[in-house]
């Protein structure tokens, strides 16, 4: 029989079961709310939509995955792709790998570079350094490598006149005496001399002319187009256009550039800017009412629009120090001045031995990130100087820096800064797109102008110890009347978009170095 005392506890017990059933269900509400909230990287800061945490650095998903970022990269085309050697990313569509390094595919094939080579955008025999048209020509090795035209479609043994006529070797398409010119990369040079290029064995002026198939032409207005579909009116370039196509107008200094040409609406165009001339390298893609997702690749990709479209393959001069046989990209910037666009990688001796590193004490370190010097070392003057002023002239001071360049002073970064907008803003457009370690997608540089500014950290010579590679970059400047044991220095970091500049940085610690060509 139920008592009302145990109908009492009957009710209770059915309460406190109810009330553990609404409990439970908050509690399970707010797990999943809380997994919904996106992890930080370990600064504090909420990842972006998009983004994941690895390692204690943000990344982009690819493709709405994660991945291991030190095995596996994510390509331009949004694919997982494994990394080259376990460390090179590369584009899968215009290069592949080739033994642990990334090599450029040639007409979008693969070949062995070691045995082959590039020819116009098709895979080809190759001799020495140069490649050549295997169906056309041959490799002599009796000559020390040089390649000839074949005489009526048969090899011969050189030297040897071909139905009577005299032969010379060729390069690329020019034919050149090995007497008094040499071949380098299928561009053809005078033996001992700076000029150049050649065009059919003689020098000409690129001021007014340039050469196309072995011909000279005219400028136009001092324009340089392509004789074969194009022509010069006046002062005017004009397209001689296929009827219902559109014209693609291809500017290139490199040795076997192509894409130029008529295209229908929508057609895909690749342009390809060729092998760079000696001591250049392609920065990129100056293309006209084109957006092109990759300027800074040396092959490009957009689908025609209805109109035509100018484009241009901009080249830069490279940069060579002999003293260890360096070279570095360098690039123009809207200063007028030529900057390099890595930082240097020279080890200091003689009375600065032991006063520039590399990071973490790791040569690995100094091919990405260059080395860090302290200031006399940057300087090249007598080490007290680093516990005591320095008042001589800081205008274009060598240091470090390789002859025919210097150490930038003060005013000088301060002018190139400013020619990029304000130091608010000239942080992302100076910062590389790469290693900068940032889980805000406003602080990812945007490398406008190709200066390629690394976080390659600095040394602490008090604690004999290295800090803030991939958030911070710090870079000399050369400076007169500083402090005892301070002195100027521009500062990036992966949390500001801005670029510091003062006079507080000590001496003794080890920064990068860019240097400024001289004039």
């Amino acid at each position: 029989m139920t008592t009302k005392k145990s109908r009492r506890i009957s009710k209770y017990a059915k309460y406190l079961f109810l009330s553990a059933l609404v409990l439970t269900s908050a509690i399970l509400t707010t797990l999943s709310f809380c997994a919904q909230v996106p992890e930080n990287c370990g600064d504090g800061q909420k990842l972006e939509s998009g983004m994941f945490c690895f390692d204690g650095m943000a990344y982009k998903k690819c493709g709405g995955s994660e991945y291991d970022p030190a095995k596996k990269f994510c390509s331009p085309q949004g694919r997982l792709e494994d990394k080259c050697g376990g460390k090179a990313d590369f584009d899968p569509d215009r290069e592949f790998c080739y033994k642990g390094k990334v090599v450029a595919k040639c007409g979008g094939d693969e070949y062995d570079p070691v045995t082959q080579g590039c020819f116009y955008g098709a895979v080809s025999a190759k001799c020495g350094t140069n490649s050549f048209d295997s169906a056309n020509q041959f490799c002599s090795n009796i000559t020390n490598g040089t390649i000839y035209d074949k005489c009526d479609g048969a090899i011969f043994v050189p030297p040897k006149s071909c139905n009577g006529s005299p032969v010379l070797p060729v390069c690329g398409t020019e034919h050149y005496n090995p007497d008094s010119f040499y071949c380098n990369s299928n561009n053809v040079y005078i033996n001992g001399a700076a000029a150049g290029p050649i065009c059919k064995g003689v020098v000409y002026d690129t001021e007014k002319k340039f050469c196309y198939n072995g011909k000279t032409y005219d400028k136009c207005a001092g324009q340089i187009y392509n004789p074969t579909v194009q022509t010069c009116k006046g002062s005017e370039v004009v397209n001689i256009q296929e009827p219902g196509k559109f014209y693609v107008s291809l500017e290139s200094a490199g040795t076997g550039a192509s894409g130029g040409g008529n295209y229908k609406s929508n057609d895909k165009v690749i342009l390809i800017a060729g092998t760079p001339p000696a001591d250049y390298y392609f920065r990129k893609w100056e293309v006209e009412g084109v957006n092109i997702e990759e300027p800074y690749k040396d092959t490009a990709v957009f689908y025609m629009p209805s109109k035509n479209v100018n484009a241009k393959a901009v080249f830069e001069f490279v940069l060579w120090d002999r003293r260890n046989d360096k070279k570095y990209k360098t690039v123009k910037m809207p200063d007028g001045k030529t900057w390099m666009a890595e930082n240097l990688n020279y080890e200091t001796d003689g009375d600065w031995a032991n006063h520039s590193w590399c990071y973490n004490d790791s040569i690995s370190n100094c091919e990405v990130y260059g080395r860090l010097y302290d200031f006399a070392a940057a300087m090249r003057v007598p080490i007290t100087y680093n516990t005591s002023t320095w008042t001589e002239s800081d205008v274009e001071r060598q240091g470090v820096c390789p002859s025919g360049w210097h150490l930038p002073s003060n005013a000088e970064w301060d002018d190139m800064i400013k020619s990029t907008g304000d130091k608010a803003t000239a942080g992302r457009m100076l910062k590389s797109s790469r290693l900068w370690r940032t889980s805000k997608n406003e602080y990812i540089g945007t490398d406008n102008y190709g200066f390629s500014a690394l976080p390659g950290g600095q040394r602490s010579t008090r604690y004999n110890a290295y800090g803030d590679k991939t958030n911070e970059g710090y870079w000399w400047a050369a400076a007169s009347g500083t402090l005892t044991t301070t002195s100027y220095a521009e500062k990036m970091t992966s949390s500001s978009n801005g670029v510091g500049s003062n006079s507080n940085y000590i001496k003794v610690n080890g920064h990068s170095v860019r240097c400024v060509q001289d004039g």
